[in-house]
């Protein structure tokens, strides 16, 4: 087995799927950028992470049985013209939170 199938093996065995799916990427960038090995280790660190985090974020979305996923993007805002938009638009940015101010949405419960 050569070192690649080593690795592979060992990444899958250590269920490290974040690393191992952006290895190649990460492998060829550190080359391109000359990063230093605690770079190029933080990277790969960074990748697991945030696959983990997500996969946790997905799996919450599931257990929480929403019914579909609704996004601000495809929100129809021409039903309501009474919507501000922009000010809705302003809470994805959430900056509210840095300036520790508090929103709170009101309306009826559509189904």
């Amino acid at each position: 087995m050569n070192i690649n199938g080593q690795i592979e093996h060992k990444l899958r065995q250590l269920k490290l799927t974040g690393i191992l799916q952006t290895l190649p990427v990460r492998i060829k960038q550190a080359e391109e950028d000359k990063a230093g090995y605690e770079e190029f280790l933080m990277m790969l660190v960074e990748d697991e992470y945030e696959r983990r985090h997500w996969g946790r974020l997905i799996k919450r979305l599931r257990t929480a049985g929403f019914e579909e996923e609704k996004t601000l993007e495809g929100f129809d805002f021409g039903f309501n013209p009474q919507i501000p938009v922009k000010r809705v638009k302003q809470f994805a940015n959430c900056v509210y939170i840095e300036k520790k101010e508090n929103i709170f949405l009101l309306g009826p419960v559509l189904g």
